[in-house]
């Protein structure tokens, strides 16, 4: 079965508009999704949760308000964070905020709850009909740009806490979201596994495990996979080096000698994995650059305009 979006909404503050489910049987999901807006951090624009079970949670805010689609983690993060920016438009494009914050809950479900379901439809077609479709989509919208307009490292920090206290870390280069990703572990939700956030042209990735956090920041055109799966492995490295880190001392920086080397290693080997990654899939992007350079070149300068953070369509 393809992987697909389960169930999405809109809402205005604290007021559903409407929402619409592709599985009925998928309650439980989409009342999670709700439930995880308290734990939402606002001065982000997108996020997205995972706790381990099968989906993920992903938001969009915007002046007051809220985007959400649930997914299949098989379908990845572009595709719902495109979604999401193309309900964002067809909202903004039919609805004028005064006349939206004078609405009761789900007086939008009828006219909108259709176009939610337009979309999803359209999204699970073309991921079913074919998964090149999709990957065609990441591609354009990351993996050249990345090669062609990014010459920074694709990571940048990473570090081991327990609590909020930073055990050991590796700054490859400094960036002013790193000290951010410090600043957040007060203020993660305990129940989520797995979190990342967007920040600017990057996202800081969080992976939590029996009091421990791993964290990562990338570059946001390196997309979740690899971070995540780079934070999967420094957990096996920590908890085989320490045993778990029962037994560590919760000092600040206390493990740089043991453990800041690995750091390093690690982030190293995922961005020659990525490279890689990108080497394999060039003949596919210079087809897409070739095709779409110039129609990208204007939707660039019409993105400058319009919201330097969106997400192309899909």
């Amino acid at each position: 079965m393809a992987p697909s979006l389960i169930c999405s909404f809109v809402m205005c503050r604290t007021v559903m508009l409407a929402e619409c489910s592709n599985h009925q049987d998928q309650e439980d999901v989409a009342r999670l999704a709700l439930n995880l807006l308290e734990t939402l951090d606002r001065s982000m624009r997108r996020i997205t949760y995972e706790r381990g079970d099968g989906y993920t949670f992903n938001y969009l805010i915007d002046s007051g308000y809220t985007y959400c689609v649930v997914a299949d983690e098989d379908i990845g993060r572009e595709i719902p964070l495109a979604f999401l920016n193309q309900v964002r438009k067809d909202f903004l494009g039919k609805y004028r905020a005064q006349f939206v914050k004078a609405l009761i809950a789900d007086s939008l479900s009828n006219e909108l709850g259709s176009k939610l379901k337009e979309h999803m439809e359209y999204v699970a077609a073309k991921v079913s009909k074919d998964e090149q479709v999709a990957m065609e989509y990441i591609d354009k919208n990351r993996g050249w740009r990345m090669r062609r307009k990014s010459k920074a490292p694709s990571l940048s920090y990473s570090f081991v806490a327990h609590g909020t206290v930073v055990l050991a870390d590796w700054l490859q280069f400094d960036h002013t979201v790193s000290g951010l990703a410090v600043d957040y572990l007060s203020e993660l939700p305990c129940s989520i596994n797995k979190i990342t956030y967007d920040c600017g042209g990057c996202t800081i990735n969080y992976l939590l495990d029996s009091n421990f956090t791993y964290c990562v920041v990338a570059a946001k055109a390196m997309g979740r996979k690899i971070p995540l799966a780079l934070l999967d492995q420094i957990k096996k490295d920590f908890t085989a080096r320490f045993g778990g880190g029962l037994a560590v001392a919760t000092v600040v920086n206390s493990l740089n000698k043991d453990f800041r080397s690995k750091l390093k290693e690690r982030m190293r080997h995922a961005e020659v994995k990525a490279a890689q990654a990108s080497k394999d899939k060039g003949v596919t992007m210079e087809n897409i650059e070739k095709d779409d350079e110039e129609d990208d070149d204007d939707d660039d300068d019409k993105e400058e305009d319009d919201d330097d953070d969106d997400e192309d369509e899909y």
